[in-house]
């Protein structure tokens, strides 16, 4: 049972990362969503889209993660790293992920999941994320991601 508490407490220091890329129409406004995508655009009305070119489909990322996130109890931090910017997002696990959208990866504040859906009950969306790292993206700049399990 967990204690929230401690940082190695449901597996702890499983993680893994990868790198994405801005591009001019990251606008990072969407109130209840992120998404990390492999395709090389967003149009303006992707306002939950941070990063493109995302090196990693939500399957690529190691199977210990995946795994862990399919239960209801996992937490994992999300670090947003750009050009010495740092944000982090916490989210959670839930048995009906299923991990197996071609391109996307989404992370929500609601419980909603589909095969876009990484994470669900999150602490913040886009919107919440440090504006410096989203004019960054904008700017064109590299956006690195870190998930871990804690």
């Amino acid at each position: 049972m967990r204690c929230g508490r401690c940082p190695q407490a449901g597996g702890g220091g499983v993680k893994d990362s990868f790198t994405c890329t801005g591009h001019e129409n990251v606008s990072g406004m969407h109130a209840k969503t992120f998404m990390f995508t492999t395709e090389d655009y967003v149009t303006p009305t992707g306002d939950c889209i941070v990063g493109v070119n995302c090196s990693k489909k939500i399957s690529d990322l190691k199977p210990e993660i995946l795994g862990k996130l399919k239960d209801a109890e996992t937490r994992i931090r999300i670090t947003f790293e750009s050009d010495g910017v740092k944000d982090v997002a916490y989210a959670y696990g839930s048995p009906k992920l299923t991990f197996t959208h071609k391109s996307d990866m989404v992370v929500r504040k609601s419980g909603f999941a589909c095969p876009r859906t990484l994470a669900v009950h999150a602490d913040k969306a886009a919107s919440g994320l440090d504006r410096r790292i989203m004019e960054k993206l904008r700017e064109g700049g590299d956006l690195k991601v870190t998930i871990e399990v804690v």
